[in-house]
């Protein structure tokens, strides 16, 4: 599979849930020993629907830690350079 064709599948379908979980799953137990993650708040967000999340911080970072904030998939996030 070339470049190009990983990018229009990911486009097309999103990541792959499992791979996701799998990812979270290692990366949330880590984030909250190395960062002291704790997570208010999180019930203000709809079960199921749409919902925006902006983070406020510049950070490569921010990605994991909306994903981490909720149990939901994060299907897209962009990130404005200034």
């Amino acid at each position: 599979m070339t470049g190009e064709q990983a990018h229009r599948l990911a486009r097309e379908k999103g990541v792959s849930r499992p791979l996701y979980a799998f990812v979270r799953g290692l990366v949330v137990p880590f984030m909250r020993v190395w960062f002291r993650l704790r997570i208010s708040g999180a019930e203000h967000l709809p079960a199921e629907g749409a919902a925006l999340v902006v983070p406020n911080h510049k950070s490569f970072w921010d990605a994991f830690f909306v994903a981490a904030a909720t149990r939901r998939h994060v299907r897209y996030m962009g990130k404005r350079e200034l």
